[in-house]
């Protein structure tokens, strides 16, 4: 007689759970579930339920992944709400560049509790600052220039994990892009313009320009195409805009109240700009196939969810936070290069017009139209072979922390900028760390608005901030019209009646469960304990009144 072999109970980590989810929704067919079963080694019903459940963990993609290699169950927190909000703000400063200390996450923790109307007994204390960055992988990162806050790991990470998708899935470098917007100052100069060489600094009439418009560039991996900049403005028509210039300009221009990027825009440049030009492209190149899209983690792209919704042969993914500066394309020199070249092109038309206007009335005179040609001239200037470079960290063909080789803080391109400048009539002596600073300025303009407290609280709450400190206020004043005195207590018979009541009530409804019972029961038998308690008290005290006192 041959014994059954028992099945063994397997419990998966949080990542691999994550991972059945995302496959079943890239396929729903019975034989797709069959395969991932047998992949994992579970049963069919299992990676059902798992699909079943998938909602519940989503809160769980923001952890640390090493915890989601580790973790094999959700584990509830306290404090929910204020950990989802504080790790967004934490990213919003990690993506900013700005460095956020232990000390400053406690401090935070403290002022978003109390926004949210959090408990009174929490305490940002060490302990918790502890579990907090185990949970999420937070690390004491070194302050390294332009990678303050980069985080190494996770783009090394997810440049193998890019490989490995490429080469698994036999994706064609054509088909991959990846779109990133940034701040350009066009209408600034070195601030020594700011007075001739032989003016004083009080220059009338002419003060540092802060026209900012928000640029975003996109191209696809082995650099045979890319798209035209959409560049965003303040106004929704400039002046210098003619009736048709939707047509005749050489971007796509659109505007923001302050030339932000937004969520709103981003959508609606990916499905009426992004998807119909690339779908055009592999008509022309006869290259057809599932199409990847790359961005970052800003706070100005709509979730993956939407984006994936929008054509099922267009898929985009998300980078993980902090690595912007390390591995993403548009980052990795495609900027730099671009501004480098505008500014080279306002310099050339500053000499030529040199010898007939001053610098301040040629500046007056240049508008945004000028501006948009002048980009768009820059980013078409830029050679397949630069626009293939920037993919090469992602791709492996160069190390993580390796400088980029078409960076535009090199001497070459500083010296050549400064002999341009120096042949402008009154700006003869600037120094060459000016031009340096001039050239990086907005080198890490984001071009998205960093969302405020009350902004982060809004979207992970649902609820305004200030509607929450008027539920507290409210909440307050009413328990200090309390009198203690004003509470009328009913008796532990009268309590005890009213447990029963309820009881039966809930016995006759289709969602009370065994563990309704057992609480009712324990409620029921504590009433009446202290019922009976009541009860002997009174008698005592009736008898000793009967006893006559010796």
């Amino acid at each position: 007689m041959c014994n059954k072999q028992q099945k063994t109970h397997v419990h998966l980590p949080l990542q691999e759970k994550i991972n059945i989810i995302k496959s079943l929704n890239n396929g729903s067919t019975k034989n797709k579930l069959r395969e991932i079963a047998e992949q994992y080694h579970i049963s069919p019903s299992v990676v059902s339920r798992l699909k079943k459940n998938s909602e519940s963990l989503k809160d769980v993609e923001n952890l640390s992944p090493k915890v989601l290699q580790k973790r094999k169950v959700k584990k509830p927190v306290h404090n929910a709400d204020l950990e989802k909000v504080l790790i967004r703000w934490f990213n919003e400063k990690r993506a900013a560049g700005e460095p956020v200390s232990g000390p400053l996450i406690c401090e935070k923790a403290l002022v978003l509790n109390e926004q949210l109307n959090g408990s009174e007994n929490f305490k940002a204390s060490n302990g918790w600052l502890h579990a907090f960055k185990k949970r999420y992988g937070i690390r004491q990162l070194s302050m390294k220039g332009e990678k303050l806050s980069a985080d190494v790991d996770a783009a090394i990470s997810f440049a193998f994990y890019f490989q490995n998708l490429v080469e698994e899935e036999g994706c064609d470098l054509s088909l991959i892009f990846n779109a990133d917007e940034s701040g350009v100052y066009w209408k600034r100069l070195p601030e020594v313009t700011l007075a001739g060489a032989n003016e004083d600094y009080d220059c009338p009439g002419w003060k540092l320009k802060k026209d900012r418009v928000t640029v975003l560039f996109c191209s696809n991996a082995d650099g045979s195409f890319t798209l035209p900049l959409l560049v965003i403005g303040k106004s929704e028509r400039p002046r210098c805009f003619n009736n048709n210039y939707t047509t005749s300009l050489p971007v796509t221009y659109t505007h923001q109240a302050s030339a932000w990027m937004n969520a709103k825009i981003f959508f609606s440049w990916y499905k009426d700009q992004f998807i119909p030009l690339v779908q055009a492209m592999q008509v022309q190149t006869q290259k057809y196939g599932k199409v990847l899209l790359l961005l970052d983690n800003a706070n100005c792209h709509p979730p993956k969810e939407i984006l994936n919704n929008v054509n099922e042969n267009f898929k985009v993914e998300f980078l993980p936070p902090n690595v912007t500066s390390l591995i993403q394309p548009m980052d990795q020199g495609v900027f730099a290069k671009a501004k480098t070249l505008y500014r080279k092109d306002l310099l050339r038309l500053l000499i030529l017009k040199n010898d007939h206007i001053a610098v301040q009335d040629f500046m007056k005179s240049f508008n945004l139209r000028d501006c948009c040609c002048m980009l768009a001239k820059a980013f078409q200037s830029l050679t397949q072979e630069n626009l293939q470079n920037a993919w090469n960290k992602l791709r492996g063909i160069s190390r993580v922390m390796e400088k980029n080789s078409n960076d535009s803080d090199n001497s070459t391109t500083i010296s050549q900028m400064h002999a341009m400048v120096n042949k402008i009539k009154g700006l003869e002596k600037v120094d060459r760390s000016e031009v340096k600073e001039w050239l990086s300025e907005d080198q890490h303009e984001p071009g998205w608005k960093q969302l405020s407290d009350c902004e982060i609280i809004e979207i992970v709450t649902g609820k305004n901030p200030q509607t929450i400190a008027k539920e507290k206020l409210h909440e307050r004043k009413i328990f200090q019209s309390i009198e203690p005195n004003s509470i009328s207590i009913p008796s532990s018979e009268d309590i005890n009646t009213t447990v029963h009541i309820l009881h039966n009530w809930c016995k006759q409804k289709n969602e009370y469960t065994l563990s309704d019972y057992r609480l009712f029961r324990k409620w029921e038998n504590l009433t009446m304990k202290k019922s009976q308690e009541e009860v002997s008290k009174s008698s005592d005290a009736n008898n000793s009144d009967i006893i006559p006192k010796l």
